[in-house]
């Protein structure tokens, strides 16, 4: 049903409007439907994105389902700081470039790597007793 709402929106916006972008959740056929290379409207010109809220969600499932792995109930602890950076990339970031240049940051952060070859972290300096433990890189 989602699906077939989309595509009689899609192809009635698409004659009346310039559309550049849509904005949706994460569905999997709409995902498809909109694939840059073999969807429906991948010559449409039509750039698709994810809403941040979802993005947000499937993150924090996705963390959590990996924290309750055997030996990785540590990542559980930095859930929350996770999802809050994600949050800021998506706010702060004007390009997809920066966007990924911002968020590959969070895996230098949790393993306490402030200062790498590329960059840096934009907190200021953190405390000494911190509270959660560092992820180790294997």
């Amino acid at each position: 049903m989602e699906r077939e709402a989309f595509v009689s929106t899609m192809d009635k916006l698409l004659t009346e409007v310039k559309l550049t972008e849509k904005c949706t959740d994460a569905h999997t056929q709409i995902a498809s439907l909109m694939n840059p290379r073999s969807g429906r409207y991948k010559d449409s010109g039509v750039l698709h994105s994810w809403d941040m809220w979802h993005g947000a969600k499937n993150l924090a499932k996705k963390i959590t389902a990996a924290g309750q792995l055997s030996g990785q109930k540590v990542l559980l602890q930095w859930t929350k700081d996770i999802i809050n950076h994600f949050w800021y990339c998506c706010k702060t970031a004007e390009t997809e470039v920066q966007f990924r240049k911002l968020w590959s940051s969070v895996l230098h952060h949790v393993t306490n790597e402030h200062k790498w070859y590329l960059g840096h972290c934009l907190h200021d300096r953190l405390p000494e007793n911190q509270e959660k433990e560092w992820l180790e890189i294997e």
